[in-house]
């Protein structure tokens, strides 16, 4: 019997890009509540700073998979297709969000910072909140787009580093083997 071939890097992509997606979503969700809840900033940080991690374990997985017989390269394009769909899952969501559910949530953003560059104790500003006045408040559609842009290019960057570690970190056969035999329990 013939072992079935190893899946695709589109498809690892495509399922890492989901787990990506649902995590950014959180970060998402997370960010926007925290003019309510203030601990939410501090989760969204620490979250923030673990997304690096998070991209190594599933580049070094997928890595695993292959019996780490994959490149530099393969691993760098899996994980730029990873953060490409989990731009689009993060940008219908922000859209979604914005334009049906809190359509009003950048005004109210806007109107916290304008507020507080008039008023705030110390951090008056009026110039800074007559420039801001005059700015047009960003669409869903804009706000959307942005998230896509800023998602695909940071996810580009913190993939190349993951799969470079990954790729470093286990071009040892040594390291390989102990790593895969963790991983199956022996």
């Amino acid at each position: 019997m013939s072992t079935p071939p190893p899946p695709s890097i589109a498809a690892k992509s495509a399922t890492q890009g989901l787990y990506i997606g649902i995590y950014l979503i959180v970060l998402a969700t997370l960010s926007g509540m925290s003019m309510a809840f203030p601990v939410a900033s501090v989760i969204v940080l620490a979250a923030s700073v673990f997304l690096p991690f998070f991209t190594y374990r599933l580049l070094r997985e997928s890595a695993a998979s292959t019996g780490f017989k994959v490149s530099f390269a393969e691993l760098w394009a899996e994980g730029i297709g990873s953060y490409f769909l989990a731009a689009v899952i993060l940008a219908a969501y922000v859209y979604i969000m914005l334009r049906f559910v809190f359509p009003d949530f950048m005004q109210q953003q806007l109107d916290f910072v304008l507020d507080a560059l008039n008023n705030g104790a110390g951090t008056q500003n009026p110039e800074l909140a007559r420039l801001l006045e005059a700015t047009p408040v960003p669409t869903a559609v804009q706000t959307a787009a942005q998230a896509i842009t800023a998602n695909i290019t940071l996810g580009a960057l913190i993939s190349l580093i993951a799969a470079a570690c990954v790729s470093v970190r286990y071009s040892n056969e040594s390291r390989r083997q102990a790593f895969l035999n963790r991983r199956n329990g022996k």
